[in-house]
């Protein structure tokens, strides 16, 4: 008598095991992993689990970063993820920093004012942005004090080095044909009022000193060309006159001690008024309610640390 074929076949003798490839089901684990965030960790404010962690801030993504893997545990993930104020956040855009922070609960106006705090003040240093003072010394400190924000340093260089970045008031609100025949005339005693050389010019996005004779009227790296009348009030200066003083010596130069960068930096030629400094009375406002010698006029006052108030 034969055997019946299911007897023959020797796979049919043992169970199949259990594969996740041959299961009927093919069940996925397709849930995201669960993204722990300071709240839920239960995190007390003003934590100092924060030294534990460096911040990495992605386009759709902030989270701090564990340092050292052995510090690893329930209450210290490898990630912990923040919060990113939405767009519409207007006014009520809060700092999510888990730690201590200066905001001290005070929301931003913009929430790219948080993402830009977050990034200068929580952020790792090699990170943040830094725009020292190009003039070194800066008599105000600031050479050794960067600004994190270039259009603070854009003002620094107008309003305390007196540099001709920007314009003179209502250019924009100029709309008739007389509004800008008069803002025209404006431009022109502001330009005589700033500190000009006819050797450099600064670009006014990037910020960065250019040498006439090597660079020309164009910043290669912003592809930027200096203003005419920029250009044109340099044009009208020897290179032996200079509209100021420029006591300070920029980095640009090569820093202190710079050779002939800093010999060319200190030339310049009296004029019968000063024009750097109010009215020509030899100070300065240094932005922050003080005044200081002006360096063009008052140079001896700058050396004995002179200040006043006014």
């Amino acid at each position: 008598m034969s055997r019946s074929s299911s007897h023959n076949n020797p796979s049919n003798l043992y169970p199949t095991p259990y594969l996740p490839s041959n299961s009927r089901n093919n069940y996925v684990n397709d849930q995201p992993e669960e993204k722990q965030t300071p709240r839920s960790l239960r995190w007390q404010p003003n934590t100092e689990l924060v030294e534990k962690y460096k911040l990495i801030l992605q386009k759709d993504n902030w989270h701090l970063q564990i340092l050292e893997l052995s510090d690893i545990s329930p209450n210290t993930p490898e990630k912990v993820y923040l919060e990113i104020p939405a767009s519409t956040q207007k006014g009520s855009a809060q700092c999510p920093w888990p730690g201590e922070c200066v905001r001290n609960g005070e929301p931003f106006t913009r929430p790219a004012d948080c993402a830009r705090h977050m990034k200068n003040v929580h952020g790792p240093l090699e990170g943040r942005d830094q725009f020292p003072c190009s003039y070194d010394p800066c008599l105000n400190g600031r050479h050794l004090e960067p600004f994190t924000r270039k259009d603070h340093y854009r003002d620094h260089l107008r309003d305390y080095h007196q540099e001709d970045i920007g314009a003179a008031k209502g250019e924009k609100a100029a709309r008739t044909e007389k509004e800008r025949r008069d803002w025209a005339k404006e431009q022109k005693k502001w330009l005589a009022s700033r500190n000009i050389s006819p050797r450099h010019w600064r670009c006014a996005k990037c910020l960065a000193k250019k040498w006439v004779v090597k660079h020309g009227w164009v910043c290669e790296g912003c592809n930027l060309q200096c203003e005419q009348d920029r250009i044109d009030a340099r044009l009208k200066l020897s290179p032996k006159e200079e509209t100021s003083m420029d006591v300070d010596v920029d980095l640009s130069l090569g820093g202190v001690g710079g050779g002939e960068g800093q010999h060319m930096q200190l030339q310049y030629t009296a004029f019968e008024k000063c024009r750097a400094c109010y009215e020509g009375n030899g100070w300065v406002d240094d932005g922050y309610g003080e005044w200081n010698p002006c360096p063009t006029c008052n140079y001896q006052a700058t050396h004995i640390g002179a200040q006043t108030f006014r």
